[in-house]
């Protein structure tokens, strides 16, 4: 999902670009779904609960896409490694 999205800007793999642009289609499904899931359990299904949902979505953006960064060359790293050792 986010190799094709990083693909569609002409992003190369394995370069800042494609790293950057590849994470943006996860980290918005992730935070809707999160966002959403929390702000129900903490807020509930009221009358603030829109305003609340939507006043959430950009700070957990941020946390979520840094995050995203972050985790998602070590993860990568992680499964060539298993990969590798698991080949015969």
């Amino acid at each position: 999902m986010g190799g094709n999205f990083a693909g569609r800007f002409k992003a190369e793999p394995n370069t800042l670009k494609y790293n950057l642009l590849s994470n943006l289609p996860i980290t918005v499904i992730l935070v809707l779904i999160l966002s959403f899931a929390l702000t129900a359990i903490n807020v509930g299904f009221n009358e603030v609960f829109l305003m609340a949902w939507i006043s959430g979505i950009p700070v957990s953006g941020i946390a979520v896409y840094l995050v995203s960064i972050l985790i998602t060359p070590l993860v990568g790293k992680m499964t060539q490694a298993c990969i590798k050792k698991n080949e015969f």
